[in-house]
């Protein structure tokens, strides 16, 4: 069963320039706090670009420079979690970019036109052409339907960082969903580790409440990669 409530999935308003950031102020410490949230309640958060939503685009896809935007949320990510100090990324990685088409097949029905499943790399920013179809699991297991206005983009936490933050954040389960002669579109930008990364929790994620759970795994060992990706924990 689906609904097309947000359930309190977050809709987060972010910054397009990381280069104009105020680490130190309160504006700022906001956002950070509100993105931890959203990706440990939730796995997931809408994200909005104030000049993009109050335009019509001469496209489909925002002009937005999707890796700039990613950058800006890694950075609310690591003060979140009081790493700010280093102002780094959290691992190296690079920007896989990918436009999706989806067709659901002639049934009638509302169909499941990619199944259930994690990311399973370290995150993903969606954004669509105006179709809907992407659906969220919540933690009590209800699927929401997600209806992006413009100017906005989706973030989804993937298995790579469920792992660095030693489970803190939720790798959610999603899924496209259409009805009988619906096409739909979306763009992708994927983060994803860059050769010789070791996949491990942040010293900084592990304490006494928080025990490490994940195996330390070579991102491109093939077979590191399954125990990483499936989120294997340690016997």
């Amino acid at each position: 069963m689906s609904s097309d409530s947000h359930f309190g999935i977050p809709i987060i308003e972010l910054p397009t320039n990381s280069k104009d950031l105020d680490g130190g102020s309160d504006e700022w410490r906001s956002l950070c706090k509100s993105v931890r949230e959203a990706c440990e309640n939730h796995g997931c958060f809408q994200a909005v670009i104030s000049f993009l939503s109050t335009r019509a685009s001469d496209s489909k896809m925002p002009p937005v420079e999707m890796e700039e935007l990613n950058h800006v949320i890694g950075l609310t990510i690591i003060d979140g979690y009081g790493l700010g100090e280093k102002r780094e990324w959290l691992m190296k990685d690079y920007q896989l970019r990918r436009v999706m088409k989806y067709s659901a097949p002639p049934s009638g029905e509302y169909t499941n036109v990619v199944s259930a499943h994690t990311d399973k790399l370290c995150s993903a920013l969606l954004c669509e052409d105006g179709i809907s179809g992407l659906e969220i699991e919540t933690k009590d297991g209800e699927w929401v339907k997600l209806c992006m206005p413009p100017g906005t983009f989706v973030f989804i936490y993937g298995d790579l960082l469920n792992a660095w933050s030693n489970g803190r954040m939720h790798a959610v389960n999603h899924r496209v969903m259409l009805r009988r002669n619906e096409y739909r579109y979306s763009l992708g930008t994927f983060a994803v580790p860059v050769k010789g990364t070791i996949i491990k929790a942040a010293k900084e994620m592990v304490d006494e409440e928080h025990p490490r759970v994940f195996k330390d795994t070579d991102f491109m060992d093939s077979e590191a990669v399954l125990i990483c990706c499936s989120t294997q924990k340690l016997s």
